[in-house]
Formats: structure tokens, sequence, C-alpha cells
């Protein structure tokens, strides 16, 4: 069974770590984003195995998570969604900007 590597934005930085992370036979890349045409895109481009719009489903699901946006973002993503990440997850980013 394939383990879930969550992409949490799906912008330039992300969508191009989404794409290049599908390459990894043991995991199924899913892709997370709150803009539907960048979600539809990500799916017709083969950028993402799946997407949602859903952090907290995706965050249920992954064992491995890339937040992909600015650094307030970030720190605005896991303030809010702390509680819903796996016990033993692992979590890193990517930014553009520090």
């Amino acid at each position: 069974m394939k383990k879930t590597l969550a992409v949490v934005g799906l912008g330039l930085i992300g969508g191009s770590m989404a794409m290049n992370l599908r390459g990894f036979e043991d995991y199924e890349v899913l892709g997370v984003d709150v803009s539907q045409p960048t979600l539809r895109y990500a799916l017709e481009q083969g950028i993402a195995d799946r997407v949602t719009d859903d952090p907290i489903r995706a965050l249920g699901e992954a064992e491995l998570v890339f937040l992909c946006m600015h650094p307030q973002g970030i720190v605005n993503f896991l303030h809010e969604h702390r509680a819903h990440f796996q016990p033993g997850t692992l979590v890193t980013d990517v930014c553009g900007v520090k």
C-alpha cells in the first residue's frame, strides 16, 4: 500500500515539488490548495495523483507534508491545523522567501 505525501500549496514551488515527487513509487502525491482552478490544472497536467481543497482530510492521510507557502502562511497554517496532523508525520516547508 502506498504512503501519502501531501503538498500544501500548488503554486510555482509547490507544483514543481509535487510533480517531481511523483516519481517515488512508494508514495501517492496529494495536492492541497484553496483554488479550484489550480486543483483542476494539477490533475489535468499530472502534477499530483489526487487533489483536495480540504487540508484537514489531507493531513489525516499524510505521512509526509510539504508546506509550500509564504512564511506567514506557513505559521498561520501550522497554528490553525496543528491538531490535524497524524502522530509521527514528518512536516517540512519549501518557501521562496525567508
